[in-house]
């Protein structure tokens, strides 16, 4: 498996492997049950069982223990029963969950089943043997699999020169699986090294040649006055004219939520007939004349938008880094002057630190309520100085002179200015105590709602 940085030549090599039905040794004799030429595990390895000699581990704080290094399984991936140890080795006994021994047959193991057992490793580390953290498979060698459908499994696993070894059984000691060597890493960065991609718009050029078409227009806005009844109405519009279409169909879509309910049935056609349908998405009271119906046909993009005259197509780019904190003291999230979302950043700022007046509340912020007017001041559309987010929930850290009723770890709601960073100062008397049962999130969002109801 090989790979390159976009817009380069040089190809890195991120893994090799060998898939193969035989072993290394093609004579190796067949043995009851295993298809012929697979090898299997020791047939003493778990001839008794639990194994003599070996003594028992408490796994009850097992799945606690690898939350808290951070590994997070869900139900079906919690399958460890028991374990044993003796000596370099662990022994293990996992199943499948009831309600997945269905599936088995489905895999030659399954995943859950065979995650399990390597979880087991992880016992290999206990206190006074180093520091354990999150561990990745890096490389697997002699991965051989004897048997299909097994809901239990028997493990064996002992750590070697090349990484951890090994062998798992059935209930009645028949072979399932054996890994000769896996290495495991710890993970560099569980963040990705490059930001997520999303969908964007970029500039399409106009063809040299553009030929004539005879592409029908089917036009699609909503006025959303009845979303629900407007959207059943223009998804069985778009729905009959492609059904009925016997040339090119250009749906331009003006605008609504209902058009875009429409707009998504229209992506799905064309995914079943790549080629027949293009999507264009323009202002309302566009007109899309010959001229341009021609060269949306020529473009041959299944999705456009149309600013003025220039035709843009939907296409994967890279996301915006994501905020990152400054590394010491307080910070706030601040809009920037451009108008774009794009463009948020979190800046340093000693405004929370500073000394209280009187009849101020120190707190630290839970979580904060987005409003109109953070969004209207972040876009440019209104000017404001002031920092963003004005309602927030969380806990007091310290009052000022002259407040008497709150102290230090009460929990509070309330209006305050600005409440999109970690701490921030409030007027007493904009400020309530938070009702028993309510999260720090349902809090942060009820003040401006109900101020402004009427």
């Amino acid at each position: 498996i090989h790979a390159r940085p976009e817009g380069t030549h040089t190809w890195t090599r991120h893994a090799t492997g060998t898939l193969t039905n035989t072993t290394t040794d093609p004579h190796a004799p067949a043995t009851t049950d295993v298809p012929a030429g697979l090898d299997v595990p020791d047939p003493d390895t778990f001839r008794h069982w639990p194994p003599t000699g070996a003594t028992a581990m408490d796994i009850t704080e097992f799945y606690p223990r690898l939350s808290a290094l951070g590994y997070r399984f869900g139900p079906t991936f919690r399958g460890l029963r028991a374990a044993w140890r003796d000596g370099d080795t662990v022994y293990a006994e996992v199943a499948l969950p009831e309600d997945r021994a269905a599936d088995a047959d489905r895999y030659g193991v399954h995943p859950a089943l065979l995650d399990a057992a390597l979880q087991s490793g992880s016992l290999l580390m206990e206190k006074g043997e180093g520091e354990q953290g999150v561990q990745l498979p890096f490389s697997w060698h002699g991965v051989r699999f004897h048997a299909i459908g097994a809901t239990s499994l028997r493990v064996a696993i002992v750590p070697g020169p090349d990484g951890l070894r090994l062998r798992a059984a059935d209930s009645e000691n028949h072979p399932v699986v054996t890994i000769d060597a896996l290495v495991t890493r710890p993970p560099a960065d569980l963040a990705p090294a490059e930001p997520v991609l999303r969908v964007g718009w970029a500039a399409v050029p106009v063809p040299a040649e553009v030929h004539p078409s005879d592409a029908d227009v089917l036009t699609l806005h909503s006025d959303d006055a009845d979303p629900v009844q407007e959207t059943r109405q223009l998804t069985t519009r778009a729905l009959d004219a492609l059904l009925l279409a016997e040339r090119t169909l250009i749906v331009q879509a003006t605008g609504g939520l209902a058009t875009m309910a429409a707009a998504g049935l229209v992506r799905t056609a064309q995914n079943e007939q790549p080629g027949r349908f293009f999507l264009v998405e323009t202002d309302a009271g566009v007109v899309l004349d010959s001229s341009r119906r021609d060269l949306i046909v020529a473009l041959g993009e299944p999705r456009l938008r149309l600013r003025g005259d220039r035709f843009e197509a939907a296409r994967l780019m890279r996301a915006a880094p994501a905020l990152t904190p400054p590394a010491t003291g307080s910070w706030q999230l601040r809009h920037s002057a451009t108008g774009s979302l794009d463009d948020l950043a979190l800046v340093p700022t000693d405004g929370p630190d500073r000394p209280l007046a009187a009849g101020e509340v120190r707190i630290a912020v839970r979580a904060a309520g987005l409003n109109f007017r953070d969004v209207t001041v972040a876009l440019g559309v209104v000017a404001d100085t002031r920092p963003l987010g004005s309602e927030a929930a969380g806990v007091v850290l310290e009052t000022g002179p002259g407040v008497h009723d709150l102290a230090p770890g009460d929990r509070v709601l309330g209006m305050l200015a600005g409440a999109f960073g970690p701490v921030a100062i409030a007027d007493r008397r904009l400020l309530g105590r938070m009702p028993d049962g309510w999260t720090y999130p349902q809090a942060a969002s009820v003040v401006t709602v109900f101020a402004t109801a009427w």
